[in-house]
């Protein structure tokens, strides 16, 4: 598998509170750049500590920490890892959300929060996750639509996150995988910035160097008020 990744603090934060995995690389510093690796890859994750919360990095830094030392193959373990994260996280002012792909003998996505993970479908970008907010209940009780939901006033409110003393919402889906399958995986301070039709235009191309240089095109015209991450991945 290929992989570039990249995190970075944005243009209007002053802390990245954000991070990624790839197995047991873990990247929670701002970049320069984007970098690649190709591994076997067995977990790949994003996390994004929240904003609200004064010590957001603290809960990505344990919640990947945790990740890298799990040997995460099944959604079992992923759960236990989860769990143990929380007790860590006890009497600290601080949270996280998450998204990533195990594969495994039975492939899954999963994530908490509003990170997410797509997959590339010829010009197209399917979400696989499912988005713990405000906004994606109001979609989903048909209230508001997707396109209505770019501009509503109650943003990105969270109505899960890793966290202390609270039962987590996580939701997880079995997945079949491919050769040449390309899977996109971002923080909020990522997919919030595009319109998924400009989006989607990154990835009209099966190279996934030629779909991050177009990604950085974009990135740079952009406000960037959050931390940023993505890590693209091509099986």
């Amino acid at each position: 598998m290929k992989a570039k990744y990249y995190t970075n603090t944005g243009k209007q934060r002053n802390t990245n509170q954000d991070g990624i995995i790839i197995d047991n690389l873990i990247v929670t510093e701002s970049m320069e750049s984007p970098q690649q690796i190709e591994s076997n890859i067995q977990v790949t994750c994003i996390a994004d500590g929240m904003g609200g919360k004064k010590q957001g990095e603290i809960a990505t830094q344990i919640w990947l920490k945790n990740l890298s030392k799990s040997n995460i193959n099944n959604q079992d373990k992923l759960k236990i890892t989860l769990e143990n994260t929380q007790n860590m996280l006890k009497n600290i002012d601080t949270g996280c959300a998450t998204a990533g792909i195990v594969f495994a003998n039975e492939n899954f996505v999963f994530n908490v929060g509003d990170c997410r993970v797509y997959k590339k479908e010829g010009e197209f970008l399917n979400k696989l996750t499912h988005d713990h907010s405000v906004i994606q209940q109001l979609i989903d009780s048909g209230e508001i639509t997707e396109e209505e939901s770019i501009f509503h006033p109650k943003g990105h409110i969270l109505t899960s996150a890793i966290m202390p003393d609270i039962e987590v919402q996580i939701y997880m889906r079995k997945i079949k995988i491919f050769e040449d399958d390309i899977f996109f995986l971002c923080s909020d301070g990522i997919w919030g910035e595009f319109e998924i039709e400009e989006l989607e235009k990154c990835f009209k191309i099966n190279d996934i160097e030629d779909i991050n240089d177009a990604l950085e095109k974009v990135l740079k015209t952009k406000k960037q008020k959050d931390n940023l991450s993505y890590i693209l991945l091509k099986v």
